[in-house]
């Protein structure tokens, strides 16, 4: 029998492989051997999207498709290098960054100093098209199914420490973000809790009462991940925060500094 031309299975909309080089990208399933030759037939792997999601009680509004976006703000005096991701597309924009030099010495109730907790500040931007102003707690959701309310204000007055604001004109959005009338012990420990969340996880969706907003994005994300790397408590960054956080303890028992 002849040996079979190798334009045979391209034009089967099949693909050919030696028999020690089948690759890997794309994965190839039902492989068989093609008398006479050094190649296998094979079919592509057929991989089914894993569905994205969807924040219990809520109807989806939208699904907005993009990437996030990491950058660095520069080293600032003692205080090192610090990171920020932003996911900005179709008038929603979920922006966060570590906040610099994190807890610089305050005291707690029994008077001694508090211990160093790193923190990450959020803020939310979203057209009203998605979310009206006031309409329920606005919730960013993990993909572990953890979640983190940043605001539940049902009014404009920033009374219960949540801050919201609603922008009208052209820009029409629903503004978020923990705010900075929050009790001092409170607002630290939401935004440590918050960093705690976003150094292992990711976000996947944001809700307000029963609408929902889906983020559509690759699991393994570079942004994220250099983001995350950024904040390992063996990294540089963590490590020179924690030490200037330190310092500053020992240099204020000492009457250094007030």
């Amino acid at each position: 029998m002849p040996r079979l031309p190798l334009f045979f299975a391209v034009v089967l909309g099949l693909s050919l492989f030696p028999v020690m080089g089948q690759s890997a990208e794309p994965k190839m399933v039902d492989c068989k051997p093609l008398d006479q030759t050094d190649f296998y037939l094979c079919k592509k792997e057929k991989v089914q999207k894993k569905a994205l999601f969807v924040p219990p009680n809520t109807t989806p509004v939208a699904t907005i498709k993009d990437g996030w976006r990491f950058k660095t703000d520069p080293v600032n005096g003692d205080w090192p290098e610090t990171p920020r991701l932003h996911f900005n597309s179709h008038r929603v924009s979920i922006f966060f960054w570590v906040v610099p030099g994190a807890l610089d010495g305050r005291k707690i109730k029994d008077h001694s100093y508090e211990p160093f907790k790193i923190r990450v500040l959020p803020r939310l931007e979203i057209g009203q098209e998605y979310f009206p102003c006031f309409s329920g707690a606005v919730t960013l959701w993990f993909e572990n199914g953890q979640s983190f309310v940043v605001d539940d204000i049902k009014t404009d007055d920033g009374k219960d420490g949540f801050d919201k604001a609603c922008i009208g004109g052209q820009e029409n959005i629903m503004l978020t973000h923990v705010a900075d009338n929050f009790p001092y012990a409170e607002r630290r420990d939401r935004q440590h809790a918050f960093a705690e969340l976003v150094s292992k996880h990711r976000i996947v969706a944001v809700s307000s009462g029963k609408r929902s907003i889906l983020l559509d994005y690759p699991a393994d994300d570079p942004a994220i991940q250099k983001f995350q790397e950024m904040m390992r408590p063996e990294g540089s960054m963590y490590y020179t925060l924690k030490y200037n956080h330190e310092n500053l303890l020992k240099m204020k028992q000492e009457g250094k500094v007030p």
